[in-house]
């Protein structure tokens, strides 16, 4: 290891941590206008034109084209278009996933009754504080002095011998024998006690 001091360069940096995913439901109940008395739907295309998630609500809009019979028995198209809101929920919403369900309709003289539920799969993200290391300096002017910090050395044992490693890190050949099996580290990593 270096025996030099350091100095860290540090900033405060954020990050955006996401929530586990949320599943919502929004219920619509509609009352769609048309030209003509309806009796009959014969068929409903149902479409999300558009889905997002902005100032902690989720919205959407839907369009349905519904061909349907009038009461003299003649068929009519028409194209609605119905725009929904959710309640204010957290912020920092992302949407992930939406889907219509549960779609109900059914004629009410000049008006169509719509019950549709809309899932919404969603995470919220906050914002967490973390401190980012930018650089690091060694302190060459202030050096540590190794005699001064009493402890144990991990070192790779090669050809130095054990005085020779006693000396270079201020330990002795005895505190050095009594923390190893030296039969056994051939060529190895040894620890070495470092006496004050």
């Amino acid at each position: 290891s270096n025996m030099m001091p350091i100095r860290n360069n540090v900033i405060k940096a954020y990050y955006d941590s996401p929530s586990d995913i949320i599943s919502d439901k929004i219920n619509v109940d509609e009352k769609l206008s048309v030209a003509e008395e309806c009796t009959d739907i014969l068929c409903v295309f149902t479409s999300i034109n558009q889905c997002s998630a902005s100032q902690n609500k989720l919205k959407a809009s839907l369009h349905f084209d519904i061909l349907y019979m009038n009461k003299n028995e003649k068929l009519c198209v028409v194209r609605r278009t119905c725009s929904l809101e959710s309640d204010e929920l957290m912020p920092g919403m992302r949407l992930i996933d939406y889907s219509l369900n549960n779609i109900y309709i059914r004629p009410n003289e000049l008006l169509i009754d719509v019950k549709i539920t809309l899932d919404f799969k969603y995470q919220c993200f906050t914002s967490k504080e973390y401190v980012k290391v930018l650089t690091i300096e060694l302190d060459n002017e202030n050096p540590y002095k190794p005699h001064d910090f009493p402890s144990i050395i991990l070192v790779k044992h090669e050809k130095d011998s054990l005085w020779d490693l006693a000396k270079k890190y201020h330990s002795s050949i005895e505190n050095i024998n009594a923390c190893n099996d030296l039969s056994e580290i051939n060529g190895g990593f040894i620890m070495i006690p470092k006496e004050c």
